[in-house]
């Protein structure tokens, strides 16, 4: 439901609520209308709560004007949209500056659908805003999105390094009370005023952020729980003598700031990150005092700790297990076989982690069972589970729903790994480097961190390179700064892994650093903005013949950056990945003022140079969204068709439709024609059409016998249109020519709905295969579940497999797995012929890739080897 305020200033506006009372029906479940009179000229003493939209009549009235201004304040500070209603004739002194990133204006009359459309519009501006906002723009500290990116670089390396970590919530617990007494806007003064308090009182290394509307967090590197205390308390002294001075200036009175604060240690309570914040809040709440400053440490808490079951038969390998975890502080519950009420003694002890043996001679059931049945139960589908076994095959533990295996005898350090990764893989950030995967050493590793040197792209961050910049500066008039955000259109390190993006991420930064010299200057600055970042800064050197740095030559040297990154795209990423990345470019001139840190005046200018890049993003997402509604109503997109080839006598045995988007689009890639479709709702409208133009061919075409396999999203079953065609058949169509390839776009999230779903296209006599095997969601599990009729397995299995044994023998095993289950096996990708030769030896029958042929809008009747 969003919420709309109509507000009416001192009763001057003509719009009331009668104007919004006949909302049509479809709107009605949307939109909710609150109507306000504000009689007095203050703004902020008199809303109650956020909401999502203000809707106001703007007035050409000196009366107002102050009001006005509240409200622009009010709005920016909270990130509120505003739209303003204008008559037409007033529209050349209407404030033009009122109209902000996500606000906008409507003329009188109101147009009720072109109101509701300018609701979406601000709704996704702002949306667009609040996601690349790191920062609060009232206390200009960094937001809860900055803090948890922080927390997850910060708890790594605790993780990793055995580390210690205090991080302090601060409770303004009386701001609520002064919010009815003194208004919004005073509020937001005391914050800014306390959050340079904190900021003065801790470490230049501790991080702070605003976390909500009466709250504070800070990290505090290297800190035990008791050195947080000290800190805290010489805090709570400044707190003391805290005084407002009211609206009189004669008058000056103490306002009682009243503070809670709760320290925690980490990573004694070994928490995910979320989970670790509620228990730091629902401490504040619960444990309420009557100390206007009160300080609590949560680091002895036993309430807190993550419990582990363990369920195995073996009193040595218990004895073990409690030795080597009794370190980190876990609550251990051991069981020796099953027990009948197992479900409630997880549930009643907040079970974190279940470890489970395979072989239990004396109980009920072994180790297969106990996983089938916890996982058939909704409540226990995400209750990570490691298996210790010394018996009991790696993929049968996989696919009744295990996460992890060991084998016993297990290295200790192996074993931690293992339970600490189930335990806290919420709390690391795909933007880490997983440093177990490589081979690095720890005291270079060490060092290179304390010179705030990115270990990835050997580039400094912006704080390794703050005195060198204030010393360049020192005698300059202005500086510039250039920002280069690599924008993932559909995500490539979470689709193609790490090691591709930071690959991706070396080789920018390496042609970043061959434009000294030529693009730039070599006594200009490249830096990255934090370790292991995706976002890139070049500070520009004063100017050799001028004072200043003019905005036209920072222009055209962001230019000159820009057509050389875009050139080089290709040379970046693996083939075919180009087109699902690009680069955002941001810059910002910024007059250099002695009364202003010098630091912050940095981190503004940067601020800015990153807002102009994201705004571009904005602008893109928006562009791809009309390109997209412009293809669905002109029907512009083409079908390609690949063969797919019987490897015993490489014969051509069917074809697999691929959809392209219009030509020099974004579009064209299917990744990013798909994921627009998602972003607007419209994916079935999308695969109606691929379908369409589908059976439009299938019609031309003389296929003599071969099929045709189209991909189709998981929920795309539900659709009543495609499941109307399955049961009519218009067309009066062979459906056993037709194979429907399960795609992994997007997950299952019910598996029993989604095989009712499914029955019906069966019943029809379609082929139904898996996409992706062994990749994604296409899991053994879901495999068995869904019974399909083919399998393909992924590209990322084929290739190289002549040179990867590992690759081997997961193949090796699936198609085991396939033929055991009476299911047909094809390789996707085949690209070479050392990967043709391997997969026959293999025993696959079937594949398809470029080394056969390219999609084509032609049937091929044979390949060319």
């Amino acid at each position: 439901m969003i919420n709309i305020l109509i507000l009416n200033p001192l009763n001057k506006s003509k719009i009331t609520m009668d104007d919004f009372t006949d909302i049509p029906e479809k709107y009605s479940n949307t939109y909710h209308f609150e109507y306000k009179l504000i009689e007095t000229k203050s703004l902020t003493k008199n809303l109650e709560k956020l909401y999502d939209i203000i809707l106001i009549e703007y007035i050409d009235d000196e009366e107002l004007n102050n009001f006005y201004f509240e409200l622009q304040v009010f709005a920016k500070s909270y990130l509120t949209p505003i739209i303003y209603i204008i008559d037409e004739n007033i529209i050349d002194r209407f404030p033009i500056s009122f109209i902000d990133e996500s606000s906008d204006f409507i003329y009188k009359p109101i147009n009720k659908i072109e109101l509701y459309n300018r609701f979406k519009l601000v709704i996704l501006k702002n949306s667009q805003l609040k996601n690349n906002i790191q920062i609060d723009r009232t206390t200009k500290l960094p937001n809860f999105k900055s803090f948890y990116r922080k927390y997850y670089e910060e708890t790594e390396k605790c993780v990793r390094y055995n580390r210690k970590m205090s991080v302090v919530l601060i409770h303004i617990n009386n701001l609520q009370v002064l919010k009815n007494e003194i208004g919004w806007y005073y509020c937001d003064q005391i914050m800014c005023e306390l959050s340079e308090i904190i900021t003065k009182s801790f470490r230049n290394v501790d991080y702070h952020s605003r976390f909500a509307f009466d709250k504070f967090i800070s990290i505090l590197p290297e800190t035990s729980d008791i050195n947080a205390k000290i800190s805290v308390e010489r805090l709570i002294e400044k707190f003391k003598n805290y005084y407002y001075v009211s609206d009189n200036p004669k008058i000056v009175k103490p306002i009682g700031v009243k503070v809670k604060i709760v320290i925690a240690e980490y990573p004694t309570l070994n928490q995910d990150t979320i989970d670790f914040i509620k228990i730091l809040n629902e401490y504040i709440t619960v444990k309420e005092g009557e100390n206007d400053f009160e300080i609590k440490l949560l680091n002895q808490s036993k309430e807190y700790e993550k419990t582990i079951l363990i369920i195995e038969d073996e009193h040595e390998i218990v004895n073990l297990l409690k030795e080597l975890l009794d370190k980190y502080h876990y609550n251990i519950i051991w069981y020796p076989r099953y027990v009948s009420e197992l479900e409630q003694v997880i549930v009643n002890r907040n079970v974190s982690l279940l470890l489970v043996d395979i072989m239990l001679p004396n109980s009920e059931r072994n180790g297969y069972e106990i996983i089938e049945m916890l996982r058939a139960q909704p409540s226990f589908k995400n209750l990570p589970i490691l298996v210790i076994t010394a018996k009991g095959g790696p993929l049968k533990i996989m696919e009744v729903g295990a996460n992890d295996y060991i084998l016993k005898p297990f290295k200790s350090d192996d074993l931690i790994d293992k339970v600490n990764y189930l335990l806290n893989k919420n709390t690391i950030t795909p933007k880490l480097i997983n440093l177990s995967d490589r081979v690095i050493d720890y005291n270079k590793f060490i060092k290179i961190n304390e010179q705030n040197i990115d270990e990835l792209t050997q580039l400094p961050t912006i704080a390794g390179v703050m005195d060198e910049l204030r010393e360049m500066f020192k005698n300059s008039q202005n500086f510039g700064v250039i920002y280069i955000n690599i924008a993932k259109y559909n995500e490539i390190e979470l689709n193609y892994g790490e090691k591709i993006f930071d690959n991706l991420l070396v080789k920018t930064a390496a042609l970043l650093k061959k434009m000294r010299g030529t693009l730039i200057r070599f006594k200009d600055i490249i830096t990255i903005t934090r370790l292991w970042d995706d976002d890139f800064v070049i500070f520009l050197s004063p100017p050799r013949r001028q004072d200043k740095i003019k905005l036209s030559d920072l222009n055209e040297v962001k230019n000159r950056i820009e057509k050389y990154l875009r050139e080089n795209k290709s040379t970046l990423i693996a083939r075919g990945l180009e087109f699902q990345f690009d680069f955002y470019f941001g810059y910002s001139l910024m007059d250099i003022n002695q009364q202003i840190k010098f630091e912050r005046l940095v981190y503004n200018n940067l601020k800015n140079a990153m807002m102009m890049a994201f705004d571009k993003e904005s602008k893109v997402s928006v562009m791809l969204q009309t390109e997209f509604k412009a293809l669905l109503t002109d029907e512009n997109i083409n079908i390609l068709y690949q063969p797919i080839v019987n490897l015993e006598d490489y014969s051509i045995i069917g074809y697999e439709a691929l959809v392209r988007g219009p030509q020099n689009s974004l579009l064209n890639n299917p990744l990013i024609l798909f994921n627009t479709a998602y972003h607007s709702n419209k994916i079935w409208e999308l695969e109606r059409l691929i379908r369409k133009k589908i059976i439009e061919d299938y019609l031309t075409f003389d296929l003599k016998g071969k099929y045709i396999s189209i991909n189709v999203e998981p929920h795309s079953f539900a659709d009543p249109e495609f499941r109307k065609f399955a049961e009519m058949n218009p067309y009066n169509l062979n459906y056993s020519n037709f194979v429907l390839e399960i795609t992994e776009r997007s997950h299952i999230t019910d598996l029993t709905k989604f095989n009712e779903q499914l029955k019906l296209f069966k019943n029809c006599k379609f082929t139904i295969a898996i996409d992706d095997a062994g990749s994604g969601f296409a899991s053994l599990y879901y495999i068995a579940e869904i019974k399909p009729d083919i399998i393909k397995l992924d590209i990322s299995l084929i290739k190289n497999i002549d040179k990867n044994q590992q690759r081997r023998d997961i193949v090796k095993a699936l198609v085991q797995f396939a033929n055991d289950n009476h299911i047909k096996v094809l390789a996707e990708g085949i690209e070479r012929i050392e990967e043709l030769t391997e997969i026959k030896k293999i025993g696959i029958c079937y594949g398809q890739g470029f080394y056969f042929a390219k999609p084509s809008r032609d049937l091929l009747t044979k390949v060319s080897l």
